[in-house]
């Protein structure tokens, strides 16, 4: 069982997986984003895809320094 927050990130067009088995996968997630990028196959990339994960780890990185601080009334990180 994954406890952390976790980005799925995907292609709408990728040839290995359906785009509704990355909803599953990211619905089977409890703290799971899921980004799923039209017109994209395998792997995701771009400017966009840079932006989305940098600004995922950005804001993960401030609630972990928010709760280790007790700044954060709960470690449940909802999306």
């Amino acid at each position: 069982e994954i406890h952390v927050p976790t980005l799925v990130v995907a292609g709408e067009n990728d040839p290995f997986y359906t785009a509704g088995l990355f909803r599953e996968t990211a619905a089977g997630i409890s703290h799971a984003r899921l980004i799923l990028y039209s017109g994209m196959g395998h792997p995701a990339m771009g400017k966009q895809f840079e932006h989305d994960v940098l600004m995922f780890l950005i804001e993960n990185n401030t609630r972990t320094m928010q709760a280790d601080s007790g700044m954060l009334a709960t470690s449940k990180v909802e999306w």
